[in-house]
């Protein structure tokens, strides 16, 4: 080989480099390299069914009081059960039945404000509120099957104490069928409603309903409805409200969310470039393994995306940060990120994949681990590093 080739292959091997060298710290400026600050979560409480001498279910949600109280839905008992901040069992609000004050669809999305819990019941179309002192019902919102331009608004999603004493609501016109092209879109609608029932603003805001809805696939075949839940791999739509009473609103297939005011006017958005993750052919295989071939045609139909998505929710702490679980497929660790009041991503920290956080109050983090023997626990976390 002579010497202008040698001087030849040497240049392309180092513009080969950098571009691999490029192309990859691109990728991971926009992923990884923030230079986040790590957090300390140091666990300080653990909760576990198995250890209470009392009936308990499956723990999928919870709240916490002003007085660190734990409020913590149990969706198979259909009630809420409440410890002290030390651990301790107090008592349980509500029971299954059809009545005022029981449920039959428990909502595992509790909410607190000021001195009332509110609980909804997608089964019995109603949102029950509980006084915290007495821990007895105080009121019953029914929801009513209301249309908007001829268009059903759909079921109840999500709900929003808001300090004037209404409720910010979501309803989501969920798709029972791959949406065909000339379709009417299905939306979500955000709502204001007053303790009473009776709507304030209807339609004060609308968003497309992705498709499959709510990760939850119906596939229709000789006859037969399956319905497929918990398909992750799908981009959700995901809402929360800032301790500034602002609704904050992002789909799960980037780093977006959106901030509307109690208008329903688009005021600011916290975001940020982020590379998901491919979903890869053996990840396919590892979803269709031991589903069935009703499972596999559904999604065959539907269509795999091409990337997990990037996050899987989001929630806020009492002093205005927005926390975000990132999609780690396949990791043993969950990785979040913490953006400060002024939008910038400023914090990091791991969890195990098991642990599902809810509540960031005062310094502490709470959250439900599911074991892979069933078994649920109440966890919290202290917080270190701010």
């Amino acid at each position: 080989m002579n010497k202008l080739n040698l001087i030849a292959r040497f240049v392309l091997t180092v513009l080969v480099i950098e571009l691999l060298v490029f192309g990859c710290s691109s990728g991971y400026q926009a992923s990884k390299g923030l230079g986040l600050k790590p957090l300390m979560l140091t666990k300080n409480l653990s909760i576990s069914a198995s250890d209470i001498n009392i009936l308990i279910g499956n723990l999928s949600g919870l709240a916490i009081d002003d007085e660190g109280i734990i409020y913590v839905a149990d969706t198979r008992l259909q009630k809420i059960h409440l410890f002290t901040s030390d651990g301790h069992y107090l008592d349980s609000i509500g029971h299954k039945g059809k009545g005022p004050g029981e449920f039959i669809q428990l909502d595992p999305k509790i909410r607190i404000l000021s001195d009332t819990l509110y609980v909804k019941d997608n089964s019995a179309k109603r949102i029950s509120l509980f006084n915290l002192k007495s821990r007895k019902l105080s009121g019953t919102i029914n929801i009513p099957n209301i249309k908007l331009k001829g268009i059903p608004m759909g079921y109840l999603k999500d709900i929003f104490p808001l300090s004037d004493g209404n409720l910010l609501v979501s309803f989501m016109n969920t798709y029972f069928s791959i949406p065909q092209e000339g379709d009417t879109k299905h939306k979500t609608t955000i709502s204001i409603m007053n303790k009473s029932g009776e709507f304030i603003h209807r339609n004060l805001r609308q968003f497309p309903v992705l498709f499959p809805t709510d990760q939850r696939l119906i596939y229709l075949e000789s006859n037969k409805m399956m319905v497929f839940t918990d398909l992750s791999f799908y981009p959700d739509t995901k809402m929360s409200m800032g301790s500034n009473g602002y609704l904050y609103v992002g789909n799960t297939d980037s780093l977006i969310l959106r901030k509307y005011d109690t208008n329903g006017e688009l005021i600011g958005t916290i975001q940020r470039r982020y590379k998901p993750a491919p979903l890869t052919d053996s990840d396919i295989d590892s979803i269709l393994k031991g589903k069935g071939n009703t499972f596999e045609r559904a999604l065959n139909e539907a269509g795999f995306p091409d990337h997990w998505p990037v996050f899987h929710d989001f929630l806020f702490d009492d002093a205005g940060h927005c926390w975000i679980q990132l999609v780690n497929p396949g990791k043993s660790e969950q990785t979040w990120w913490i953006f400060n009041t002024d939008n910038e991503p400023k914090w990091k920290f791991k969890l195990p994949t098991e642990v599902d956080l809810y509540e960031v109050q005062k310094g502490e983090a709470y959250g439900i681990r599911q074991s892979r023997e069933g078994l649920s626990s109440i966890v919290r976390y202290h917080v270190e590093g701010f």
